[in-house]
């Protein structure tokens, strides 16, 4: 009986390398797998060399008597030896079998494999273009991020020109390093540790520079009312 190689089951098991996981290998439509074809055959193999020792012993023992005249053991000796050659050959074809299902599962098991590393390849490349797509998407919020801060930055010196030269653009710049670090910290791209009453946020500090500026402004307007 010829057993053809089928597609590997959906449920893995252990083999192969240390922790590894192996596809079981099928056998033919309706047949056991092909491990379990070789455990069954690898029995019946033990079976037919007992018997087929057993055999052996048993010529040795009535050999003398069968070749010196005796009837019985002539025949029982012929028996054995018909038996003995019919056993032979089973014993061979045994083998011969094994061999087969063990070549199937070897290609088999192969084939999972070759297929198992294509997946993880196609996997990788899936990841890899998902990759591209979040480091453009991380390249283009900080070039944003950037563009925007050099915007409030041109507004906050509208305000200074206007507020006494407060805030200066140094100060500015200075708050705006720490509300940065401040952004990272707890993060893997933390640049240095600041203690939490040293943190900002840019809202937070536009917001206060935004009240000083009105403060700064509050004079002015009386003075010129009252020049008025």
């Amino acid at each position: 009986m010829k057993l053809d190689v089928l597609q590997p089951s959906k449920q893995p098991v252990k083999g192969g390398k240390a922790g590894q996981l192996v596809e079981p290998v099928a056998g033919i439509a309706g047949e056991p797998p092909l491990d379990e074809i070789v455990t069954k055959l690898e029995d019946k193999l033990s079976q037919a060399k007992a018997r087929q020792t057993a055999i052996s012993s048993a010529r040795k023992t009535i050999s003398l008597a069968a070749h010196m005249g005796s009837e019985d053991h002539r025949a029982r000796l012929d028996q054995l030896n018909q038996e003995g050659a019919i056993l032979s050959g089973e014993i061979e074809s045994i083998e011969a079998a094994i061999a087969e299902v063990q070549a199937q599962i070897i290609a088999a098991k192969t084939a999972a494999a070759v297929e198992a590393d294509r997946q993880k390849r196609q996997g990788l490349l899936r990841l890899a273009d998902e990759l591209r797509g979040h480091a453009d998407k991380v390249d283009d919020l900080w070039r944003q991020s950037i563009a925007e801060y050099l915007v409030l930055q041109g507004k906050l010196h509208e305000i200074a020109q206007s507020s006494g030269g407060r805030p200066a653009i140094h100060v500015v710049q200075s708050a705006c390093r720490r509300a940065l670090i401040s952004a990272f910290i707890g993060t893997s791209l933390q640049l240095q540790f600041l203690a939490p009453g040293e943190r900002h946020i840019i809202a937070d500090l536009v917001g206060s520079w935004v009240r000083n500026a009105g403060a700064n402004q509050a004079p002015s307007i009386v003075n010129e009312k009252d020049a008025a």
